[in-house]
């Protein structure tokens, strides 16, 4: 089986992992279990055919960057994502995921995600979303998406422009 592989990486306690059991479940997500490196297989549609896509949950903890690395050798689109209710978690994109990426695999297409958009509706000093669609631009991100792993709004979203990236990526090599 012809897997193609996404990274997602980001700070700890973002919601990666999350993100990436909505992928699979379908449904919304409501636990959380810290990851040190876990990969899941998932089966996409695109373009009517079943793709089977890897998926590498990476951790954001300093700690397990070592680990990590191992992840961007055969990916083919990145997900970085920031915790919207966390501006230092933004911050960190340019400061610490940007040139990780740009350092292991830099020509692989990236995707900027600021998860936990459902938090805006309270009061506090949230990254909008022109800050964010900002941050897509400096690190040269293809998209910028807003998710929501508390009420899935976003999610589905999120994974059909990765397997788009990843499908355009690889269209006459790949598939």
């Amino acid at each position: 089986m012809d897997r193609k592989t996404l990274t997602i990486i980001g700070d700890g306690f973002v919601g990666k992992s999350s993100i990436v059991q909505c992928f699979k479940k379908k449904s919304v997500c409501e636990s959380y279990r810290p990851t040190i490196m876990d990969t899941y297989s998932l089966a996409v549609k695109v373009r009517g055919r079943t793709r089977h896509l890897l998926i590498w949950d990476t951790s954001g903890q300093e700690d397990w960057a070592h680990l990590r690395k191992l992840a961007y050798p055969e990916a083919l689109a990145i997900i970085i994502v920031f915790d919207i209710s966390d501006r230092n978690t933004l911050d960190n994109v340019f400061l610490q995921w940007y040139p990780e990426v740009s350092d292991y695999c830099p020509h692989v297409p990236l995707i900027l995600v600021g998860n936990k958009k459902d938090l805006r509706r309270g009061k506090g000093d949230y990254v909008e979303y022109a800050e964010g669609s900002a941050m897509a631009k400096r690190i040269g991100a293809q998209e910028y998406l807003e998710c929501s792993v508390k009420t899935g709004d976003g999610v589905e979203e999120l994974l059909q422009k990765a397997n788009v990236i990843i499908f355009k990526r690889c269209f006459s090599v790949c598939w």
